[in-house]
């Protein structure tokens, strides 16, 4: 919850920070890396932290530290490929359930992007795991990122 400050009270800089901190997305970033063909859906390390400090991460699961509301967006570009199909889901531990988007390959020249998000209720430890899977039949560029914007 962010504290509101009346007109003309002092605030100290410490108080500036931790409002700042509340309202500081958590954004876990990936670069272009290569993912297997698979007919599976498996876990997507997007492990290079930007922002925030709601959340720790390890092998593609995202550890809720702070309770509240969050807005958790997933969004994935994949290299252009013309065959089968791509996919993207986020899997929350526990009664969360999962959100997910599958596509099918459109083109031989353009990459494909898709994003998933969802507001959900999570209490510390709860868990969200960012998974991809691709069946091209080779290996493809996978990037992305994961964004946990907390609402209250």
């Amino acid at each position: 919850m962010v504290n509101k400050v009346a007109v003309g009270q002092k605030v100290r800089a410490a108080k500036i920070n931790e409002i700042i901190d509340q309202l500081a997305p958590n954004v876990f970033t990936r670069t272009a890396t290569d993912i297997g063909s698979s007919s599976t859906f498996a876990a997507l390390a997007l492990g290079t932290a930007v922002g925030g400090a709601d959340f720790s991460h390890a092998a593609g699961v995202y550890t809720c530290l702070r309770a509240g509301f969050y807005e958790a967006r997933l969004t994935l570009s994949f290299e252009a490929n013309a065959t089968n199909i791509r996919g993207a889901r986020m899997l929350g531990s526990g009664s969360l359930g999962t959100r997910a988007q599958v596509i099918t390959a459109l083109s031989a020249s353009l990459d494909q992007t898709m994003s998933i998000g969802w507001v959900v209720s999570l209490a510390v430890n709860d868990t969200i795991t960012a998974q991809a899977f691709q069946n091209s039949g080779g290996n493809l560029e996978v990037a992305g990122h994961i964004v946990f914007a907390r609402i209250t």
